[in-house]
């Protein structure tokens, strides 16, 4: 019987309680949004992303300084800041008080490509395609060399038919294995193509190349050339050479300066 009385109180309770809300959403529908709060989530202190930019695009699709809450068109705005390229996905919704909250999570580059004859761009880990910045400058590795890929409008991916004949697949695995082993990672600030088309990789210590080629069997080549690295610097160090070459199977030539 107690038991009973128990969870027929609970029941009550919680339905009272729902009411309450109901009420006060209803109550506040009709009130004017009194503030937005944009939170921009990314890596880095600094980014591509700016509050002010993403107000004024909201602002452009509903004027959020005359609004009743009742006439947002939450899921509408969401989508309308989603258009922004540096975008990674958008959550917004009103609190208690009718303030609208919207929390943005930013891309992270991962990659710059600096093309030869056009403009360059960033990649993704994912191999999303993101436009230089006037704003910002992200702190990531460099392609350069033999490389002219300009931007395809509307395709805004590695894997999009009109890049699948190019190296930016080829420079995304390059660039995400080097990512995920933090020993190279550290050791390595840049990438080359040359004009073969095969893959150099300029270290960040030592003044020396090295001679990837391509990509077959890459874990192989780099966990050879992480061997290398770390017994070089036990033994004599890293400055006496020039090249490291990573293209013959099997084994790791170098040249002496």
């Amino acid at each position: 019987m107690i038991r009973t009385l128990q969870i027929s109180f609970l029941i009550i309770y919680a339905l009272g309680i729902a009411g309450l809300m109901s009420f006060i959403i209803i109550k506040n529908g009709d009130n004017l949004v009194p503030s937005t709060d944009i939170n921009i989530f990314r890596e880095t202190k600094n980014g591509f992303l700016d509050k002010d930019e993403i107000m004024k695009e909201m602002n452009n699709f509903q004027n959020l300084d005359s609004i009743e809450v009742k006439q947002l068109k939450i899921g509408k705005l969401e989508k309308e800041v989603l258009k922004g390229p540096y975008v990674q996905s958008v959550d917004a919704f009103t609190n208690i008080d009718g303030k609208l909250i919207v929390n943005v999570s930013e891309k992270i580059p991962v990659v710059r490509i600096f093309n030869k004859k056009s403009t360059g761009y960033y990649l993704t880990e994912d191999g999303d395609i993101l436009p230089l910045s006037d704003n910002y400058s992200a702190r990531v590795f460099v392609v350069n060399g033999y490389i002219n890929i300009p931007l395809n409008e509307g395709f805004n991916n590695v894997s999009d038919t009109v890049y699948q004949k190019t190296s930016l697949e080829g420079i995304l695995k390059l660039c995400n294995t080097l990512r995920n082993n933090e020993f190279l990672k550290s050791q390595i600030n840049q990438i080359y193509l040359n004009s073969k088309l095969e893959f150099e990789l300029i270290a960040e210590f030592g003044n020396h190349t090295i001679i990837v080629g391509d990509l077959n069997n890459l874990d192989k080549k780099l966990q050879k050339l992480e061997a290398f690295y770390k017994q070089a610097l036990l033994e004599e160090g890293i400055d006496k050479y020039k090249t490291i070459n990573l293209k013959f199977d099997g084994q790791l030539v170098c040249t002496k300066k």
